[in-house]
C-alpha cells in the first residue's frame, strides 16, 4: 500500500513533538517523517519513493552560522523539489528576512515561526488533504495518471485511417529537406491539448441515451490566469496604472499583436465596484445576471461587462464608453500587467464591445402619423 507523508526538517527535535501533536489534533492521514538535517533526508530519499511525499517543511537553519553567512546547507534541497518535483513546500523559519530566493506564490508558503505558525501550517495541510488537492499535481497525481488516459483518448478520436502520416508528410514537404521534427511537436502537441480542453468545458452528458446534458459550472476563479507567454501585452491581459487605482483591458485583435501590427493599444477602463453595487451583486440572482452577461439588468446593461471578484482579482466592470489607445512604448511606461482574462470570457468581452461601438439608432418617427397610414390602409380593403 502506497504512504503518503508529511517530511519536516528541522534542526529542533520539539517541532517534531509539536507538529505531531496537531497534526493528531486535527486528525491529518499523512505520516510525518522528521529529519534533524539535510544529511537524513538526502538519506532517506534513497529509500523512499519521492512521489510518497506531499507536503514538505523546510527550517532554514539546520546547524549553526547558517543565519550570518546566509548560506543554508537546506538551500539545494529546497531548490529539488521546487521544481522537480511538484509538491507543497513550506519554509518554516524565523530567519525569513535573509533568504529572498522563491516567491511566496502557488504551492510555496513562506511562513515565519511563531506561537501560530505551526497550527497555520497544519491547516493548510489540513484543507488540502480534505480536498485531495495535494494528489493533482504530484508525481504519478491524478494529472500523470487519469488525465494523460483522458488526453490519450481525446487525442486518438481526432484521426482516422491514415490521416496522422497524411499531416506529418505535410509538415515534412513544407520544411523543405530540414527537420520536421519540432513542427511536428508543436502541431501534435496542441491538438491534444485542445481536444482535452474542448472535452474539460464542454457539457457533460447526464443520460445514458445523450437526451440530456449538464453545462459545465466553472468557479469564477477560471475567468483568470496568469500568463507566462513572453508577449508584453496580450488580449485580455489586465494592466494596473502605475501611479493610480485605475485598471484597464487590452481589446486588440489577437492577430494583430501576434503579428506585431499593432499603431496603438486599444484598451478600456475598469471601474471598481461601488458600495451600492456590491451590495446589490451580494444576492445570487444579480451575480448571476453579471456573470451571463444579462443586459436588462441595470447595473451591467448594453455599455458595461461584469467582471467577478476572485482572489486573483478585485473584480469591477468594464466600460465601453471608455475606449482608448496609446502608442505601445508610452502605454508601457504608464501601466503594469496585473493578470490575463481566459479566451472565453475575452472573446466575450470583444463581440460585447463592437455590438455596444456599431450600435444604431433610427430617427424619433411620429406614431400618431404611421398610424393614419395603417388605417388608410385598412379602409382601402373596405
Amino acid at each position: 500500500m502506497k504512504n503518503n507523508y508529511i517530511v519536516l526538517v528541522d534542526d529542533e527535535e520539539k517541532f517534531k513533538e509539536e507538529f505531531k501533536s496537531k497534526i493528531a489534533e486535527l486528525g491529518i492521514k499523512h505520516e510525518l517523517l522528521y529529519f534533524k538535517d539535510v544529511a537524513g533526508l538526502v538519506d532517506a530519499l534513497t529509500k523512499i519513493d519521492p512521489s510518497e511525499i506531499k507536503f514538505i517543511i523546510f527550517d532554514l537553519c539546520t546547524s549553526k552560522g547558517e543565519t550570518e553567512s546566509k548560506i543554508f546547507k537546506v538551500d539545494p534541497q529546497i531548490d529539488s523539489f521546487y521544481k522537480n518535483h511538484r509538491i507543497i513546500i513550506f519554509i518554516h523559519s524565523a530567519y525569513l528576512h535573509n533568504y529572498e530566493k522563491y516567491p511566496n506564490e502557488g504551492t510555496l508558503y513562506k511562513i515565519d515561526k511563531d506561537a501560530k505558525s505551526i497550527n497555520n501550517i497544519c491547516q493548510i495541510i489540513k484543507t488540502f488533504e480534505d480536498s485531495n488537492f495535494q494528489n493533482i499535481f504530484s508525481q504519478k497525481g491524478i494529472l500523470e495518471t487519469d488525465f494523460m488516459t483522458q488526453i490519450h483518448e481525446a487525442f486518438r478520436s481526432q484521426f482516422k485511417a491514415n490521416e496522422i502520416v497524411t499531416i506529418i508528410n505535410s509538415i515534412r514537404e513544407s520544411s523543405k529537406g530540414g527537420d520536421p521534427s519540432k513542427r511536428v511537436l508543436e502541431v501534435f502537441t496542441r491538438i491534444a491539448v485542445k481536444s482535452l480542453y474542448h472535452n474539460l468545458y464542454s457539457e457533460t452528458s447526464i443520460s445514458p441515451e445523450g437526451s440530456s446534458i449538464e453545462d459545465i459550472s466553472i468557479n469564477a476563479i477560471e475567468n483568470y490566469y496568469i500568463r507566462t507567454a513572453k508577449y508584453k501585452y496580450w488580449t485580455g491581459d489586465i494592466f494596473k496604472s502605475k501611479k493610480t487605482d485605475e485598471y484597464i483591458i487590452i481589446l486588440n485583435p489577437r492577430c494583430n499583436i501576434s503579428n506585431n501590427k499593432i499603431e496603438h493599444l486599444i484598451f478600456c477602463k475598469i471601474h471598481p465596484f461601488s458600495p451600492e453595487q456590491l451590495k446589490a451583486f451580494l444576492k445570487e440572482e444579480n451575480v448571476r445576471k453579471g456573470l451571463t452577461d444579462d443586459v436588462k439588468f441595470s447595473i451591467i446593461g448594453d455599455r458595461f461587462r461584469f467582471l467577478p471578484k476572485t482572489p486573483k482579482f478585485s473584480g469591477g466592470l468594464i466600460d465601453f464608453n471608455t475606449l482608448s489607445s496609446l502608442l505601445p512604448e508610452e502605454f508601457l511606461k504608464k501601466y503594469d500587467l496585473q493578470i490575463s482574462i481566459s479566451d472565453d470570457l475575452t472573446n466575450d468581452i470583444i463581440r460585447k464591445c463592437s455590438s455596444y461601438l456599431v450600435r444604431g439608432g433610427v430617427y424619433i418617427n411620429e406614431s400618431k402619423e404611421a398610424l393614419y397610414y395603417l388605417k388608410d390602409v385598412i379602409e382601402d380593403k373596405k
